[in-house]
């Protein structure tokens, strides 16, 4: 299995990263891999390769995050599941302010996220609650990974969204038919930044979203 190193991490970033960071990042694939064996939280073929394609994949959202409006720092990651990316976020994020919101419906998953949260001390608040239940105008951010189409994704982000929001979404290859279809629903403004993980995927920057 592969794991990534203190300066790998570093070097994946391009800056400084916390020894902090590095091992609650570490704790968190551990406690994981424990929980992995009890319900499914990854796909079983991603387990050998956790660190590159779920903790690094979810990483390289954080640097976007940071170039959002600096006043923006209620975050609201929907589908949380594992705590992609949701939890990764709040290991680089709830230092600087950010408060990090996991939303996800699964019980036993929440009960997972909590654990990770309260044992790596990163400060995130776990919501067992579906998406569409949560309170409206709620989130500066909303995030998601490998939950649903484009359009499903700005259903939910209009909700939760405040005025002035952004959502960013890790999105495949199939992002600019995604895209297509959501304008038929929305109009909005968006940035597609290549993934560093996938060369076939692609990171979603959204605002000004408007039904049509």
């Amino acid at each position: 299995m592969f794991k990534a190193t203190h300066e790998d991490l570093i070097d994946f970033v391009g800056g400084d990263v916390s020894r902090e960071t590095f091992d609650a990042l570490t704790n968190y694939v551990k406690i994981l891999l424990k929980w992995q064996d009890k319900i499914n939280l990854i796909s079983p073929n991603t387990v050998a390769d956790v660190w590159k394609r779920h903790v690094l994949d979810s990483v390289q959202i954080v640097p976007l995050i940071k170039q959002i409006d600096e006043e923006k720092k209620e975050i609201y990651d929907i589908g949380s599941g594992a705590g992609f990316p949701g939890l990764v976020e709040a290991t680089f994020l709830s230092a600087e302010g950010y408060k990090i919101n996991l939303v996800e419906s699964d019980n036993k998953k929440s009960i997972f996220l909590r654990e990770v949260s309260r044992e790596c001390n990163l400060g995130a608040v776990v919501h067992n609650q579906r998406i569409e239940k949560m309170p409206k105008a709620c989130a500066d951010i909303v995030t998601a990974r490998a939950l649903s189409s484009l359009l499903s994704l700005l259903d939910f982000a209009t909700l939760l969204l405040k005025d002035g929001g952004v959502a960013v979404f890790h999105k495949g290859k199939n992002v600019t038919e995604e895209i297509e279809e959501a304008r038929k629903k929305y109009a909005f403004e968006y940035e597609l930044v290549d993934s560093l993980t996938d060369s076939d995927a692609k990171i979603i920057k959204i605002w000004n979203i408007k039904t049509v």
